[in-house]
């Protein structure tokens, strides 16, 4: 079935389920009515229409909660929701709210006063962004840009307003919070934090934006709400669409491929959409462009004749990439074709910065300089040390550090600001983050951007790589371990010690660090406690940096290859061991699987803790089992015995199984290939009705029994139909039949009468056909038919069989027809 037909629902049952929602955490909560946000939108308008069928009109009461920016039709939008679902409604103003916040004062009054020509002014700006600049798709790949702050903290504070007011009234009321976000929200983030998606309950957040359209027609919501387009309300001309980048249709059927884990070629294909080509770029001795979805080598490019592993790297502008090598040159590309060449004299070993300006920042041995993007020198400043780190672009301030142990801080015109002496060579990048310069050498430095020393923290081994910053905590390798640090006070959290000496740049990933170390692993550790979540021992020094694409993560290690890792990989400290398993097993017979599992956590399993197994083929995953675990005491080893049961169809199998506990999943995976062959299904009955399909080929052997050489003579195959469900299939029935005989020499004749026992039916197909006479019978219904002689040298087509026939069936070569039948009537 196809994305377009599975997104589709029943609005009537759809719409009961979500009722009775409603209705049970009404009567659970013991509250007395239902209160919500009503916006003059879909959302809302469909779950109003969904709390007045659940309760009584009176005792739903609607907000309408204008200010402001508000479109001119919002109000009267809302009201019509309210009138056409005879829902009573209340009309806050919150631009008295807002403005004693200073809201209205964070952006220029003028701009915001144009009403006739700002939502114009808006949507051309928001249209000209870049996509690596857009506010809200780079902001969920954790990109930061300080021109936005402002212009966020303006629009968010309204959803939160609404949302305190909401729960203020709720609570004077004793009513329940009904919230209106949708599932496209949810999956995408497009809401508001403790705004919009804050409520008691969420009666539509299982339903796409594009199924809350099909529920809100079942539901009488007005069309002319039903055809407005969605609008978050927040700044003038700036639709959902807008800011998605995309249409709801088809986002919906985008997140309906990934929810069902379909390819992302066949989504992009089915969608009509473009896929996103993520290209994967590895520093050796050549320059190597990897396809992350097989490993496969696409593109090569030497650069020079000195190349250090770790030193150099890229930045990517659009269609171009700009990237740095150790002899001294700066090459520019485009679609893999070189454009320009930048010769330095000196080794490089920093990664090209992009300023604000557009030019193009790079550091050299004897210091800094900068190119426009044609690969002209604008300027350059010479460091009494040499530069081997890339520089921090940061505000209007470039800061780089040296091995005469300075830290140099310029201007984007290439004007001196300050100089800050760390007594020791810097041989780290700088991060700035939040007004604040966090730098490692001998010890680890926070400096204010002004050049003053926040706090120093030694931790007795010099600092290996940069490090990660957040709000609260620094991410950084000395010696063999990984520290968190108090970004506050330079106070450390937790400590990770591993085996050998760490280099990796780390990587901070969602709620998780991953860091590679000199003993050889791959070290994923959690942000907050420092406890391990997994390592993969690839056994050879890693101590290059650790990326991701938003989906997986790669490390390259000294053996010479990159490692590619799923990012959701967790590992609950497990730890799961294969005894023994079956290389080869019969179809529809079970083996042993022989485990052995090992909690090394210090947690003990009582429960949502299981061995997953994936079954595989070449086209891809089958289905997978679950066995589960319990009472496994931390610390303990379990050996345990596993059933395992063969998919249904002879071929070579791959199985993977893991320890999974809720979402962590242990590392690495075993897979396992076995071998699944015919075997015999003795007395078990077929449990599906089967048509056989059109493109079968009956070979005409009657002509050889009974016949003589040059007879013609067609197969003759008996379609059963009772009698109370055929006129309901007679037209598939009769497609079918006109199908069939359109390209086979086959003779179908339909048989539609009533019978009630096999024995009636029996009876009637022997009084009309010999046994010698019929290529066999095919049954639309729940009675067993027999069949007679074979048409194919003693081979009855799989595809011949019925629901309830009852016999032996062989297919020992697996060539798709049974070659051995045993009548039991």
């Amino acid at each position: 079935m196809s994305l377009k037909e599975n997104i589709k629902i029943d609005e009537e049952q759809v719409a009961a389920k979500i009722v009775d929602f409603i209705r049970y955490h009404l009567t659970k909560s013991n509250r007395k009515g239902l209160i919500l946000g009503l916006s003059g939108g879909l959302d809302s308008a469909c779950v109003a229409g969904l709390c007045v069928r659940a309760t009584l009109p009176q005792n739903v009461l609607a907000l309408i909660m204008p200010e402001r920016d508000s479109h001119s039709d919002t109000v009267e939008d809302a009201k019509l929701v309210a009138d056409t679902f005879g829902i009573e409604m209340e009309i806050i103003d919150i631009s008295p709210i807002l403005e004693r916040f200073g809201v209205y004062d964070m952006l220029p009054r003028k701009i915001m006063d144009m009403k006739r020509v700002l939502p114009g002014l808006v949507r051309a700006g928001y249209r000209m962004v870049p996509k690596n600049l857009n506010p809200f798709l780079g902001g969920l790949e954790g990109a930061t840009f300080d021109w936005m702050h402002p212009i966020e903290a303006y629009y968010r504070i309204k959803h939160r307003v609404r949302m305190v007011i909401l729960y203020l009234w709720a609570e004077r009321l004793h009513y329940l919070v009904v919230g209106t976000s949708n599932k496209t929200e949810d999956m995408t983030g497009f809401f508001v934090k403790y705004g919009d998606n804050a409520a008691d309950i969420m009666p539509i957040k299982n339903l796409y934006k594009t199924q809350v359209k099909q529920l809100a027609r079942y539901l009488g919501v007005p069309d002319r709400i039903i055809g407005k387009l969605p609008s978050p309300d927040l700044l003038p001309g700036i639709t959902d669409e807008l800011a998605l980048k995309l249409t709801y249709e088809k986002l919906d059927l985008i997140l309906l491929g990934i929810e069902k884990n379909m390819d992302e070629d066949t989504i992009a294909k089915e969608v009509g959409v473009k896929r996103t080509t993520v290209n994967l770029y590895v520093y050796g001795h050549n320059l190597t462009r990897v396809d992350v979805k097989t490993g496969e080598i696409l593109w090569q490019f030497k650069l020079g004749d000195r190349w250090y592993e770790g030193f150099n790297g890229a930045l990517f502008l659009r269609d171009r990439f700009i990237t740095t090598a150790f002899d001294g040159n700066i090459y520019a590309f485009r679609r893999d074709t070189l454009v320009w060449i930048y010769k330095t004299g000196w080794e490089l070993s920093a990664i090209p910065q992009l300023l604000p300006d557009g030019n193009i920042l790079v550091a050299d041995q004897l210091g800094i300089f900068v190119l426009n993007r044609d690969g002209k020198l604008l300027w350059c400043r010479k460091t009494r040390g040499l530069v081997y780190v890339t520089p921090a672009v940061y505000d209007t301030i470039i800061v780089v550090g040296a091995t005469d142990g300075i830290l140099y801080a310029y201007n984007y015109r290439g004007d001196p600001l300050w100089e800050y002496d760390m007594g020791y060579k810097v041989a780290n990048s700088p991060v700035v983050y939040k007004d604040k310069i966090f730098i490692g050498s001998d010890k680890l430095y926070v400096l204010t951007v002004e050049g003053d020393l926040v706090w120093v923290r030694d931790l007795g081994a010099l600092i290996n790589a940069p490090p990660v910053v957040t709000d609260n905590l620094v991410y950084v390798v000395a010696d063999s371990s990984l520290y968190a640090i108090s970004t506050e006070d330079g106070e450390i959290v937790w400590q990770y010690k591993t085996g050998e000496l760490v280099k990796s740049h780390p990587l901070l990933y969602n709620d998780v660090v991953c860091f590679g170390s000199m003993d050889g692993k791959l070290y994923v550790v959690d942000a907050e406690g420092g406890d391990s979540i997994w390592a993969y021992d690839i056994g050879k020094p890693v101590n290059g940096r650790v990326i991701t694409d938003g989906t997986a993560i790669y490390v390259s290690a000294d053996d010479g290859y990159v490692y590619k890792f799923t990012s959701s990989t967790r590992d609950y400290g497990g730890w799961l061991d294969i005894v023994y398993y079956p290389k080869s097993m019969r179809i529809g017979m079970n083996d042993s699987l022989k485990v052995r599992v090992v909690n090394y956590g210090d947690k003990s399993w009582h429960s949502n803790v299981a061995i997953v197994g994936e079954w595989y083929e070449r086209n891809g995953k089958l289905y997978e089992v679950r066995w589960s675990l319990t009472n496994v005491a931390a610390g303990d080893t379990l050996d345990t015995v596993l059933v395992l049961q063969t998919p249904d169809v002879p071929g070579k199998y791959q199985l993977k199984l893991y320890i999974k506990h809720k979402h962590q999943i242990s590392f690495p995976k075993h897979e396992l290939e076995i071998e699944v062959q015919p075997y015999p299904i003795k007395n078990e009955p077929f449990t599906e009705s089967y048509i056989p399909t059109p493109y079968l080929y009956f070979d005409s052997i009657l002509v050889k029994r009974f016949g003589t050489p040059g007879d013609t003579l067609m197969e003759r195959v008996a379609l059963i139909v009772p009698y109370d469900i055929y006129p309901e299939l007679r037209p598939y029935i009769e497609q079918y039949e006109e199908d069939v005989e359109a390209k086979l020499p086959v003779d179908i004749t339909i048989h539609a009468e009533s019978w009630y026992t096999p024995e009636e039916l029996r009876e009637y197909l022997k009084s009309l056909y010999r046994s010698d006479s019929i290529t066999g019978a095919i049954l639309v219904g729940s009675l067993p038919v027999p069949m007679w002689a074979a048409p194919w040298d003693d081979k009855y087509l799989i595809s011949l069989y019925y629901e309830n026939l009852e016999g032996e069936f062989y297919d020992t070569s697996g060539d798709g027809y049974l070659d051995k039948c045993r009548i039991l009537w």
